[in-house]
This record gives structure tokens, C-alpha cells and sequence, in this order.
């Protein structure tokens, strides 16, 4: 069985998790979601944000391709202090 994904292939939900990491990264993350995301289909990036250009960069990119942004940032539990932080990575004690 072939199971290569066609260049006409779209998907209701498209998940990317921690893909951002250079510049080079940035428009070909975008068209690849412009390409494989439905019309009314939704892509869930998550992303550390090593360098808020980056993040920057790939909005103007994403909103370009004519998509739209929503975006938010880790909430704090009551009481946390998310000071600590060590290359890009939030550390949380687990319970």
C-alpha cells in the first residue's frame, strides 16, 4: 500500500509542535500549512519562542498566505513562578 501523502492532500487539523528554530524554518512552515491545512480547517502550531523575530517572521508569513493568527501564551498556575527557564524550555515540577 502506498501511503505517501498526495500534493493535493488537505486536513481538517494539521499539528506542528517545537519547528522553529532558524529564519530557514519560517516561510516553509507557512506554505507547507497554506497547503495542507482545509479552508475550514485549523493548524496548531506550538512553539518555544527562542527569539520573538521568529515568531514574528511566521505570523506576517502565515497572515501572507492568507491565513489567520490566533495566539497564546502558557498560563501560569496559581501560585508558579515561571522564572526558571533554560534554553527556550519552561520547567514545571510535576504534582
Amino acid at each position: 500500500t502506498d501511503n505517501r501523502v498526495s500534493v493535493d492532500d488537505v486536513f481538517d487539523v494539521v499539528l506542528a509542535t517545537d519547528v522553529i528554530y532558524t529564519e530557514e524554518h519560517v516561510s516553509p512552515l507557512a506554505a507547507c500549512l497554506a497547503r495542507r491545512v482545509a479552508q475550514t480547517g485549523t493548524g496548531y502550531v506550538m512553539n518555544a519562542c527562542r527569539h520573538a523575530g521568529l515568531l514574528t517572521h511566521f505570523i506576517t508569513e502565515v497572515i501572507a498566505r492568507g491565513m489567520h493568527v490566533q495566539m497564546s501564551a502558557i498560563e501560569r498556575f496559581e501560585g508558579e513562578d515561571l522564572a526558571e527557564c533554560q534554553g527556550g524550555h519552561l520547567h514545571r515540577d510535576l504534582p
